[in-house]
């Protein structure tokens, strides 16, 4: 076989497992949280699950961020993180939820790897591990420099992104 038909292969194999493998599981998986979004089971879960995430350094919206990581994509999260931006999250709760979700798996990736015989809910709780371990290290020891004042939080003084700026 020379290397032309390697690469034509490898890319016809690439291409069948990127449309008919991971795209409609991320495409099911999206509806499915946009469904539990707009019916308020997420803002739901996000009430119930803030308390006990903020030992680690986490905000309510990082747990958001933790189901999005763990049952659609890496991508889905992104629109998490630019929300918290937007609200003024601080840059020390920013790195933490960063640092979470670096550290687990994607859900585009364990769900194609069930039918191989991957044991998901091992697969999920190792990746919750992960992440809150590594919230945990970043919230305690790497980011402790970084300003954990949220905007809004103390009136008149700058937030973390004004101050940066001076």
């Amino acid at each position: 076989m020379s290397l032309i038909e390697i690469v034509i292969a490898s890319g016809k194999s690439s291409v069948d497992i990127a449309l008919y493998t991971l795209l409609p599981v991320m495409v099911v998986m999206l509806c499915l949280m946009k469904v539990l979004e707009a019916i308020g089971v997420m803002a739901v879960l996000v009430k119930m699950l803030a308390p006990i995430l903020k030992p680690f350094g986490l905000t309510g919206m990082s747990t958001l961020a933790l189901v999005q990581m763990n049952f659609i994509s890496f991508a889905a999260p992104l629109a998490t993180l630019a929300i918290m931006l937007s609200r003024g999250v601080s840059d020390r709760h920013l790195a933490a939820t960063l640092a979470m979700l670096l550290a687990m798996g994607q859900g585009n990736i364990l769900y194609p790897m069930i039918p191989l015989g991957l044991n998901w809910p091992v697969a999920i709780a190792f990746s919750i591990a992960g992440g809150l371990s590594a919230a945990s290290f970043t919230w305690y020891f790497s980011a402790k420099k970084l300003s954990s004042i949220t905007c809004g939080e103390i009136q008149g003084e700058p937030t973390s992104s004004e101050s940066k700026k001076e």
